[in-house]
């Protein structure tokens, strides 16, 4: 398990050093994680840099903010400037004591059917375990995908299991695995799913799915919510089940990240306590202009009996016109009966 998870996090860093590489110049890796771009003031040392706040996507130094050194966290508190950033923290609609949603600014562009904006919560979806639509979709979004599983290498010495299925309920066919889904936002922050998961010809599965929007913080760098997954077997005699805590960062104008923490286990079946397995699943984006994202996501699940496994997926998604997004990339995955590899890709059509 150590190793899996050592090999992940190197994937990660490997993936960061790479795109760093090819867009060279426009990531200062000395400035805030806030701003890519903002020069330091020339009457702020160190020690007020490291002070600095994100506001209005800017980081304010508070040397600048006030012409003394502060010298304690009462200062930072009372200040009147920066007490307003802390009052806008968790983006908190005193009027009707709500969370709420970011608003979308107008762009030429889109993003995955949707305008793209200058509103920092929206997060680049993983391809193989991903959203029901990004975190913060509007009311009215509807989306069209389909996932596809090529393996060309595998050793499974447990069919029951297939890692690259849909769930613990399906089986390993040994076949190309694929997925036609549809997801709809029903309203403002919430989106259900619905998804047929096929291995060659034969329909394992149905799978349902209801993911909701908490809210964001820091300016919209910080957006999370939940996901929530029920799958039955076509005989309704397995219920495979899944709860998630999601999270999405945006590091700065580029560079973005989302965690998935959570578990899933078997609602009816022989044993099916011991079917719990705790989920981490990390990925890690590089936006490449406007119509390109590079990203690599690692999957890691952990059983009670102490079985393992853990994907990676180095991947690109291309926007191709206003509504459709072609993602693609390589599986690597490791577990305790084998190992596979495997070229994936999901067609997504979106408005």
């Amino acid at each position: 398990m150590q190793g899996s998870i050592l090999s992940g996090l190197h994937a990660l860093l490997v993936f960061w050093w790479a795109t760093h590489i090819l867009a060279q110049g426009d990531v200062c890796l000395g400035n805030s994680p806030f701003e890519s771009n903002v020069e330091r003031s020339e009457n702020s040392d160190d020690d007020a840099w490291m002070w600095g706040l994100a506001r209005n996507s800017h980081v304010v130094s508070l040397m600048d903010i006030r012409q003394e050194p502060m010298t304690s966290i009462t200062d930072v508190l009372t200040d009147q400037n920066v007490s307003s950033s802390y009052k806008d923290f968790v983006n908190h609609d005193d009027a009707d004591n709500s969370f709420r949603l970011p608003e979308r600014l107008s762009s030429n562009g889109s993003r995955n059917g949707r305008e793209a904006t200058q509103d920092y919560s929206a997060i680049p979806e993983p391809m193989l375990f991903d959203l029901v639509r990004p975190l913060g979709a509007k009311h009215g979004e509807i989306e069209l995908n389909t996932l596809a599983v090529f393996p060309w290498r595998a050793i499974n010495r447990d069919v029951e299991r297939d890692p690259f299925g849909s769930g613990q309920t399906t089986r390993d066919l040994g076949g190309i695995e694929w997925a036609p889904e549809i997801e709809y936002a029903f309203a403002d922050g919430w989106a259900i799913e619905f998804e047929l998961p096929f291995e060659k010809a034969t329909l394992e599965a149905y799978k349902f799915a209801l993911q909701g929007t908490f809210g964001t913080a820091f300016d919209n760098h910080f957006i999370h919510g939940f996901q929530m997954i029920v799958e039955p077997t076509t005989n309704w005699t397995l219920w495979n089940s899944t709860l998630l805590y999601l999270v999405g960062v945006r590091l700065d104008e580029v560079w973005s990240a989302l965690l998935m923490v959570g578990g899933r286990m078997n609602l009816a079946g022989p044993d099916n306590d011991a079917t719990f397995e705790r989920l981490f699943n990390a990925s890690l984006f590089r936006e490449i202009g406007e119509h390109v994202v590079l990203g690599v996501e690692v999957n890691h699940a952990v059983g009670n009996r102490g079985r393992n496994q853990t994907i990676v997926v180095p991947q690109a998604h291309l926007e191709i016109g206003r509504f459709w997004e072609l993602q693609s990339g390589i599986g690597m995955g490791v577990f305790d009966e084998g190992s596979e590899q495997s070229f994936i890709m999901r067609l997504i059509y979106a408005r």
